[in-house]
This record gives C-alpha cells, structure tokens and sequence, in this order.
C-alpha cells in the first residue's frame, strides 16, 4: 500500500507538471480583430466612386461641349461688335448726309428769299412808274426812239420777272427735296443705331450667359472631382480595412494551426510519457515483488520507491509572418495637375470591362511615369496605336496608352515624374486621352484600380 500511495502522488505530480508546463508553453494571445468591412459597404462605396466618376466625366463632356458653344458666342459678339462700328460709320455718313440737306434748305431758303425781294422790288417799281405803255400810246410817240426805248424796257421787265419766277419755283422744289432728303436721312440713321445697339445687347447678353453657364459647370466639375476623391479615398480606405482582416484571418489561421499541433504534440508528448511512466511503474512493480519475496526471505531487507522525473519543458516556435511585401516608394500623378479629367474609369463600359483609367486631356500633354522602373516595352501596340510599359520592380507594372510621340526606349530606367510620352489620340481612341492600366507580376497580369493603388500611396488621381 505504501508504494500505490507513492505511485499516485507521482502521477499527480506528473499531471500538474504537464498542465503546467501546457499553459507556459501557449502561445501570447492573438492580435486583435480588426474592423472588417461587409461586402455590402464596399460594394456601396465602389458604387459611390463609379457615380462620382461618371457625373464628372459628364459634366466635362458638358463643359467641352460648352466651350465649343462659348468660341461660337464669342464670335457672334465679335460680329454684332463688328457690325455695330459699321452702323456707327454709316451713322456718321447719314449726320453728314442730314448736315448737307440742312445746307441745301438753308442755301434755299436764302434764294427763295431773294427772289421774292426781287419780285417785290419789281412790284414797287410797277407800281412807282406807272402801268406799261400800250401800243396806241408808243405809235403817237413825238421820239421814235424814246419809244423803241420803251418798249425795250417793257421786254426786259417781263424777261426778268418771268426769270425770277422760274427761279423762285425751282429754289421752292429744292428746299422741298432738301427738307424731305433730311427726314430720311434722320430716320435712317436713327434705325441703323437702333438695330445695332439691339444686336450688341443680344450678343453680349449671349455671351455673359455662355460665361455664367461656364463657371457653373466648372464649379460643378470641381464640387464632383472633390466627391469623386473623397469616394475613392473611402473605398481604399475600406479595401485597406477587407485586407487587413484578411491578413489577420490568415494570421489566425496559422495561429490556430500551429497551436493545434504544438498541443498534439503535446498530448502525444505526455501521452508517451505516461506509457514510459507506465512501463517504469511495471518494472518497479516487478521489481517491488521480487523486494517483497526476498524480504520474506528476510525482514531486513525494504522495497524502493523511485520517484517519477518531471517531463522535459517544450517552447515551440511562433507561427510565420503573413504580411505583403513592401512596396513603399514615391508615386506621384502621370499627368500635370489641372490639365486632365477622368473620361472613363477602371469599370464595365459597353458590355466589357475597361482594366484601366482613361484621362482626357489636350494634345501634346506631357506623360510622366507614376514610379521609378525600367522600361519594358515602347512602341506600337495593337489597340493602343503606341504604349510604354514599366516595370516598377516590386510586383507592380504601368502601362500608358494612345500617345503620339513618345520620350523613352526599351530597356531604359525612368525616375518618379519623368516625362515618358505625349498625349494623342492613336489606335482605338475617339479624342486626346492617357489609357493608365496597373497590373500585377507583369503587363498580363491582373490589373488593379489606378485611382485605389495610386490613392493608397497618396495620391489621388
């Protein structure tokens, strides 16, 4: 009875030790859970970014199409302007014209007044001298030539009246004419001057609401760039959040794994160590019997109780880190700041989908590269009309698409913001566009939002 006593505190002792040793041997306590974003919140952010992103493409199509409509404003003011000097010239003609019939009734005026004065001195002289001789009366003359005299006389004063007569009437139909001539000429002028001010005030007043509509939609672009980069900023931001968690499950999962082995290996651990502990007790129990046998043989003469050895302690090793690989490195945007708009993004477009961001912008625009790296490939691409491909070096390729001129060569090593091509309209385009795709492991790998991978290294496209 002694040694079973003995045997159980030892396998007590054993059992405690393991459990001991069990819990010192635990791994520390997992990270903590991050937040993970549900699909429906990422689903709803991407669809914040898509509608922001075509309300902008919208409101930039408005806005080229009213610059268009502004150009033909501006020339039709131009033309009212334009006509408007002209009615100004022809207004000065008319006044010239209306200074000259003020002229030709003044100079008439004149000479119908004195062709009354000279009739009314012919009158008075009439009436001073007496009536004109008759005929009986020249015949009875005493003077033969006081008579021719006479009568002379009386043929000139008749040729003169008459003369003057005639000329009053004519100065009467001039001053008639003249005053007549200055009426239309005033009320031509004064319409001339009427339609024109008419027409300038239209096209300013086109051209003033052309200017407000402009500064509307320019507004609006600018308030929809600003929703368009706060939605995209959530969406890295939650996809940032889906990753980490993501991380973290597989962080987990490889926690948990290896806890589950280190503890089967504990259990199998102890689990030998029990037979190991079982078969020492066999022997000692063998043994105990012999020690009692022969100590019947003799009383002086005592069984041992060996005590159990304590089970080795284990630390095994922590699980193996999940974390990406670092790319962290300076990016910046592939066009100059202001002078492009997003035209199409990185989303389905006529029943395919677009693996990339399409940004408008003005022939001859410079393309930098987003990041340092090699490059791969520059020259004709079938869809592309030409490309440049870079190969940043760290898992991630840019391609650029549809320029005209470009700036680099194969094999050729570009810095962050080097210029490496023009903007044009080559290959499949319908205007002045960058086509920005970024692939993984290479220009066939599968590609990645441009504005989320340029937004989660600080900049925002």
């Amino acid at each position: 009875m002694g040694f079973r006593s003995t045997r159980q505190a030892g396998l007590v002792a054993v059992t405690v030790t393991a459990v001991l040793l069990s819990l010192l041997s635990a791994p520390a306590g997992a990270a903590p859970k991050p937040v993970n974003p549900t699909d429906a919140q990422l689903a709803a952010a991407q669809a914040r970014k898509q509608q922001a992103a075509q309300q902008l493409g919208t409101v930039s199509a408005q806005l080229v199409l009213l610059q268009g409509q502004l150009q033909r404003a501006a020339a039709d003011t131009d033309a009212a302007i334009a006509t408007y000097n002209a009615t100004n010239i022809a207004l000065q003609r008319a006044v010239e014209d209306v200074a000259a019939a003020d002229q030709a009734v003044t100079d008439a005026r004149a000479t119908v007044a004195e062709a009354h004065k000279q009739i009314a001195g012919y009158v008075f002289s009439q009436y001073v001298y007496g009536r004109r001789p008759s005929i009986t009366a020249l015949l009875s003359s005493n003077d033969p030539s006081g008579a021719l005299q006479a009568m002379a006389y009386q043929r000139y004063l008749g040729t003169a009246r008459q003369r003057r007569l005639a000329t009053a009437q004519t100065n009467t139909v001039a001053l008639s004419n003249a005053e007549a001539a200055r009426k239309v000429a005033l009320a031509r002028a004064e319409s001339l001057q009427k339609q024109a001010e008419m027409q300038k005030t239209r096209a300013m007043a086109k051209l003033a609401a052309f200017r407000q509509q402009q500064a509307d939609f320019t507004r609006r672009r600018t308030e929809l760039a600003t929703q368009t980069a706060a939605a995209a900023a959530k969406l890295a931001t939650l996809t940032n959040q889906r990753q980490a968690y993501q991380r973290w499950q597989a962080q987990e999962r490889a926690r948990i794994a290896a806890e589950r082995a280190r503890r089967a290996a504990e259990r199998a651990r102890q689990a030998a160590e029990r037979a190991r502990q079982a078969a020492e007790w066999a022997r000692q129990e063998e043994l105990r019997r012999q020690q009692e046998a022969a100590r019947r043989k003799s009383s002086n003469r005592s069984p041992s109780n060996p005590a159990p050895s304590n089970p080795p302690s284990s630390n095994p090793a922590p699980p193996p880190s999940a974390a990406p690989p670092d790319d962290d490195q300076p990016w910046t945007l592939p066009l100059p700041s202001g002078s492009y708009y997003i035209s199409t993004c990185f989303c389905l477009r006529w029943g395919v989908f677009h693996p990339g961001d399409d940004l408008a912008a003005g022939y001859g625009t410079p393309m930098y590269s987003i990041g340092a790296g090699t490059v791969v490939a520059a020259g004709p691409a079938q869809g592309f009309g030409n490309w440049v491909v870079i190969d940043h070096g760290n898992g991630f390729t840019s391609i650029y698409g549809h320029m005209k001129v470009l700036a680099v060569s194969p094999g050729q090593s570009v810095g962050v913001g080097q210029t490496i091509a023009y903007v044009g309209s080559e290959g499949h385009s319908t205007g002045p566009h960058l086509h920005l795709e970024v692939r993984i492991g290479g220009m066939s790998g599968p590609p990645v939002d441009p504005q989320v991978f340029l937004a989660r290294r600080g900049v925002i496209l």
